[in-house]
């Protein structure tokens, strides 16, 4: 089983305790992943397969240029505090 599909169980499991039952999910460690994730529910079981897998590799690549752009940042000094190591833009987006 995918990382994907772990996370799909988890939304579905989330949704169902909130919606269905009148629990609140965060309570007891059963869920983790952000309430938006929560209020997304219904619409991610619908959806395609592949559409989820795209619009999660976009998100993960969107996630990965604003860390490169934000170390570029700082390794020009615009956001470097005292003491700090200087990383290279591609070494913060491969972390």
């Amino acid at each position: 089983m995918n990382n994907l599909s772990r996370l799909g169980t988890a939304v579905r499991e989330g949704h169902h305790l909130y919606s269905t039952l009148g629990l609140n999910p965060y309570e007891g460690g059963s869920f983790h992943q952000a309430p938006l994730l929560l209020l997304l529910g219904p619409a991610l079981e619908a959806a395609d397969p592949i559409a989820i897998h795209l619009i999660w590799t976009g998100v993960e690549v969107g996630t990965a240029c604003l860390l490169a752009a934000i170390a570029g940042e700082r390794r020009r000094g615009l956001l470097k505090g005292e003491g700090e190591r200087v990383w290279k833009g591609w070494v913060v987006a491969a972390m």
